[in-house]
């Protein structure tokens, strides 16, 4: 198998003990991919999603957050765009961490546990970083202890059972791409793994026309049965993606990959809805049992737009 695949199955079986959740996210890369290579044959120029860190709050009981994008692209080609996002409110630090291509990477040692439940030290690549910190519209070097000195350390080392490898599928994708995943989850789940930490995401910044989209993507069935089908979303996301559109003045859209079903998962289509679209649409009376520890809302699939037809 693909070293880094190899290496990242390691990371996420380590780092995570829900079964459900490892699924999940294991699952969970392929939708953020295929829409990066979605909008690439529409020729749209597209962003790296980034990640917004919750660390300790302020004497106020206010969130800190500490917000991360990790990429090979140029640092420079997102000052526009951390410019448009550092007026959100509870955003305190804008960091970039930007990874070279896995020629000059080294390895390092990781514990994980093994078939037996015994602790064992592996070697798993090791990206070769270089940190910035966004200040006046500035990206200016900085070190990794700058970022994890906003966090407070976890007391010991935890470890989960060994789980199965379902990242197969991303064998599928070019290197350059799956070293853009590895270096995500390395710099969140194992240099940043001792560390307390919250995060909320999203999968992609669209560029259209001087103005930036962010899109949180996920790959689902359908709900339901004819003629009452329906898509899902976590309760406690849609508030959060609606306040940082409100504060920030970029849309967001919801964007859906949809399978025939949670077996098979045949692609059928892109689906997309703003904001405002699962606002009138949701099932604000009732809502079903979700992951995260809340539950789902969900909104008729007739409320959704076909992506063909977005207009970016």
């Amino acid at each position: 198998m693909n070293d880094l695949i190899e290496g990242l199955y390691n990371i996420l079986t380590d780092t995570i003990s829900n079964k459900r959740f490892y699924s999940a996210r294991s699952l969970g890369f392929r939708a953020e991919l295929k829409l990066f290579t979605y909008f690439g044959n529409r020729n749209n120029e597209i962003l790296d999603g980034g990640q917004f860190l919750f660390g300790n709050r302020n004497e106020s009981h206010q969130h800190n957050l500490i917000y991360v994008t990790v990429s090979d692209t140029e640092q420079d080609d997102y000052i526009q765009f951390y410019k448009k996002l550092s007026v959100f409110p509870l955003v305190k630090e804008m960091y970039f961490i930007k990874y070279s291509s896995n020629e000059d990477w080294g390895r390092t040692i990781f514990k994980v546990k093994d078939e037996n439940e015994n602790i064992i030290e592996i070697q798993i690549p090791k990206p070769n970083f270089t940190y910035y910190k966004y200040e006046n519209d500035v990206f200016s070097p900085c070190t990794l202890e700058d970022i994890t000195s906003k966090f407070e350390r976890k007391s010991g080392e935890r470890h989960s059972a060994k789980k199965t490898n379902e990242l197969a599928y991303l064998s599928e994708f070019s290197q350059n791409i799956i070293r853009g995943v590895y270096s995500n989850r390395f710099f969140l789940d194992v240099l940043l793994g001792g560390y307390k930490k919250g995060m909320i995401d999203f999968d992609g910044i669209l560029k259209s026309e001087g103005r930036f989209i962010l899109l949180e993507s996920k790959e689902k069935d359908r709900g339901g049965e004819n003629p009452n089908q329906f898509f899902g979303w976590d309760s406690r996301r849609f508030p959060w993606y609606l306040y940082l559109q409100l504060t920030t003045g970029m849309q967001v859209l919801y964007v859906i990959r949809e399978v025939n079903n949670q077996v098979d998962r045949e692609f059928v289509d892109w689906m997309y809805i703003e904001m405002e679209d699962f606002a009138k649409s949701a099932s604000w009376l009732s809502e079903t049992g979700g992951g995260g520890g809340s539950g789902t809302i969900t909104v008729p699939v007739g409320a959704f737009k076909k992506l063909d037809d977005l207009r970016a």
